[in-house]
């Protein structure tokens, strides 16, 4: 044995390596496969959609797993963990104390922290008494809360709301479950409706009345609850030919039908009395109503209870109508106009009536009238002051006027053309009244009087517009020959102002346009507002968005060049086209239309270069 050999290793022969392979390798024939070669064996179906189907599973529990961490903090938000609820009425009575109990609870398996509760009250609502008491307004700081525990916040006031009316309890609830790191928030609301009311109201009066006769109305009150009822309001409402001619007690401002009433005690009642009349202009079933109210800390009316009652108007004797520029309606006019107005009358009862006296008045709250007397139409009437009469001696036929008998009288009263407004009244009123003495066989006085009809005049706002090449104080503010001359330029300046004294105005508006042989020179200069040039259109406008009375009045001015051609010789030439004028009244929101004829180089109201405006060569 040489060194390092190992008798285990002993060389084969080849014919014992051929039986070796043989008993590895031999197929049950004994026969040996060709080894020189190899050859892929598929593997079968069934082990492919095995290792398929695993991974599928592994992938579809990968994403299950997933969505179960992502999802699981809104699940659990979703769940609600603190359950709350408000129990109260949801229909409830003005002034009536009423409580609210809001309840909470933590229905979760987890501690809740941080629990802060905000509750919103209706505006309406009133709150007397809290328990426990709010930490800050409307805010209860709980803090935390064990699983299974929970607790309540009583509240307790009145509602003072309109009826009908909803209002609405909200409740926002900020905390955190003890397993997570966010808040959560959580919103509840309970709608309650306010259907009646501690305050009711009634009225009585007449069920039949005439024109003219007197009626009184007796209005009521009643605070039928167990507390004083403080900041009320009532409010009447009447047919337009209803006149108020007093009220006990007194309203709080004349000619507003409207009573404050600081409180009615418990039990209490208020007795309010209305004494008035109707007009001519009233005709069969008129209703009278009356409502009460709250008033809240900003004065807005809260309705309470209604109450209304309805008056038949007979048929008058003696009918009569006031017609003003046409109409029976409030209007307004312009200086310088005139009132033409005209009166009817008419016998449509069956008897004769006798002593008529038709008064024809024309108020205003102060200063005087801006009627022009001197010029005045009066139809034969005697003027008192601002009163026309008609009579039996003016009118014959008013000593006695028999069935089916009617007439007209016209009368004409002209505006001043113009005002001082410190001592001349923009407003006042025309009301027609009749009085007669005896219906028939009867004595019979009484007044029967017309819807007062209200004149208001417009602004007397006016304008010019005027071309000059010299000012006022004789300055050249022009430019070039003058007279013009062909082949040489020309400036002219062309002056806008406004003249106002009555009324505040806006929307104020001047515009021309250029000719086409005229040029704008772009050099203008105004007191308000803005002028502006349209190179297009060749439009110049002046617009001014308010102008108070109080203000000077406003100016404009803009250049304009011209440069005449031997076809120009012997003639004026045109600086501007029609000027219009627009504004608009703000109080009695009447539009104020003007216009200028067109402006040449004549230059009538410049005494220094008028006769001078004829092109020469």
């Amino acid at each position: 044995m040489t060194k390092g050999s190992d008798p285990r290793h002993k060389p084969r022969s080849k014919r014992e390596l051929e039986e070796g392979l043989r008993r590895i390798y031999a197929d049950k024939d004994g026969q040996l496969p060709n080894l020189t070669s190899l050859e892929s064996v598929r593997s079968s179906h069934f082990t492919r959609f095995l290792w398929k189907t695993i991974l599928l599973l592994f992938v579809v529990a990968g994403i299950g797993w997933g969505a179960f961490f992502l999802w699981r903090p809104f699940s659990i938000r979703g769940s609600h963990p603190l359950a709350i609820s408000i129990e109260g009425p949801t229909d409830v009575t003005v002034g009536e104390e009423t409580t609210y109990h809001l309840r909470y609870k933590n229905t979760s398996t987890v501690p809740i922290a941080d629990l802060e509760i905000q509750i919103n009250l209706p505006k309406g609502f009133i709150l007397g008494t809290t328990q426990p008491p709010s930490t800050e307004k409307d805010i209860w700081t709980v803090g935390s809360l064990l699983p299974d525990s929970d607790g309540v916040i009583d509240l307790t006031g009145i509602f003072r709301s309109a009826v009908p009316s909803t209002e609405k309890i909200q409740t926002f609830l900020t905390y955190r479950p003890a397993n997570f790191s966010s808040d959560f928030r959580d919103v509840s609301g309970l709608s309650i409706a306010v259907t009646n009311s501690l305050l009711k109201t009634s009225i009585t009066g007449p069920e039949k009345t005439g024109p003219g006769d007197e009626n009184i109305f007796q209005i009521t009150v009643q605070n039928i609850s167990t507390e004083s009822i403080d900041h009320i309001q009532i409010r009447s409402l009447f047919p337009e030919s209803f006149t108020l001619s007093k009220s006990e007690p007194a309203a709080e401002t004349e000619g507003v039908a409207q009573w404050n009433i600081p409180f009615i005690e418990a039990n209490g009642t208020y007795l309010l009395t209305l004494t008035g009349a109707f007009t001519a202009a009233g005709s069969g079933t008129l209703p009278i109503k009356i409502s009460t109210g709250l008033l809240d800390d900003q004065n807005i009316f809260l309705l309470q209870s209604e109450s209304q009652t309805n008056i038949d108007l007979l048929d008058a004797e003696l009918a009569i109508h006031l017609i003003v520029n046409g109409s029976e309606k409030n209007q307004t006019t312009n200086l310088g106009d005139r009132l033409r107005i005209s009166i009817d009358y008419s016998n449509q009862g069956r008897e004769t009536i006798e002593g008529v006296l038709l008064t024809l008045t024309l108020g205003t709250p102060d200063r005087s009238l801006p009627i022009d007397w001197t010029k005045a139409d009066l139809a034969g009437a005697k003027r008192n002051g601002n009163q026309l009469v008609w009579d039996e001696k003016t009118l014959p036929v008013f000593s006695s006027i028999a069935p089916d008998t009617s007439g007209i009288i016209d009368l004409v009263l002209p505006i001043l053309s113009a005002i001082n407004p410190t001592t001349v009244s923009d407003l006042f009123n025309v009301e027609l009244a009749t009085s007669m003495k005896k219906i028939g066989t009867v004595e019979h006085e009484r007044t029967v009087k017309t819807q007062p009809i209200e004149i208001r005049l417009n602004s007397d706002a006016t304008f010019s517009a005027v071309a000059r090449y010299f000012d006022t104080d004789g300055n050249p503010v022009g430019s070039g020959p003058l007279p013009p001359k062909t082949g040489e330029t020309t400036i002219y300046r062309i002056f806008w102002n406004v003249t106002n004294t009555l009324h505040d105005l806006k929307s104020l508006s001047l515009e021309t346009t250029l000719p086409s042989d005229i040029a704008w020179t772009g050099k203008n200069l105004t007191s308000d507002g803005t002028i502006h040039f349209d190179e297009t259109t060749r439009m110049i406008s002046w617009t001014i968005p308010s102008l108070s009375i109080s203000t000077s009045n406003p100016q404009a001015w803009f250049e304009v060049a011209v440069t005449p051609e031997n076809e120009d010789i012997g003639s004026f030439l045109k600086l501007t086209n029609t000027t219009s004028f627009e504004a608009i009244d703000t109080i009695t929101e009447y539009i104020i239309h003007g216009s200028v004829d067109i402006l040449d180089t004549e230059l009538p109201k410049d005494e220094l270069a008028s006769g001078k405006g004829i092109v020469e060569e």
